[in-house]
């Protein structure tokens, strides 16, 4: 199977999308991958789009990611579940962080270090405490553009509210 949009013209679609207020347009990107835009925010979950996984002796991925990570240069926050390679990508990461200068990074603890060797500056992580509510983007004139909450994964299996 082969993604019908590539690179550019898949981050200009991303560009192009603009969701009325309340609403959420998605695309998928392979993995645990997926990227979610809002009216004001662009957010990724778990960047996966580079062969890192393959370069060092794992397994290829099952589909060609639609996009490489030179091409993501539309980012607002990048969201990391956990810190296994496939959900925090270094490759993807990097480029996150270099292209998208005011992107944020909410991750567990546990992935500070990894993301600071991806060449995330340590002011643009934002640590996801169980239980504890952020509020990202925004200024003291505009309310945030992203209220979340971290669920520890048991909590979350046993709810049937999902808080982002």
């Amino acid at each position: 199977m082969k993604p019908t949009k590539t690179g550019a013209a898949f981050m200009q679609e991303i560009k192009d999308t603009h969701p009325p207020q309340g609403t959420v347009a998605v695309w998928l990107t392979g993995q645990a991958s997926v990227i979610l835009k809002g009216s004001q925010v662009t957010v990724w979950i778990d960047p996966f789009v580079s062969d890192y996984l393959e370069l060092k002796g794992g397994p290829a991925r099952a589909y060609p990611a639609p996009i490489v990570p030179e091409d993501v240069d539309q980012a607002d926050i990048c969201l990391i579940t956990h810190e296994h390679d496939d959900h925090l990508d270094p490759i993807t990461v990097k480029a996150i962080a270099s292209q998208n200068e005011h992107a944020v990074f909410v991750a567990p603890p546990c992935c500070e270090e990894l993301l600071w060797k991806a060449g995330v500056k340590r002011e643009r992580f934002v640590p996801a405490i169980t239980d504890e509510w952020k509020e990202l983007g925004g200024s003291e004139s505009s309310p945030s553009l992203l209220r979340m909450n971290s669920l520890s994964l048991m909590r979350a299996a046993t709810t049937d509210t999902w808080v982002i």
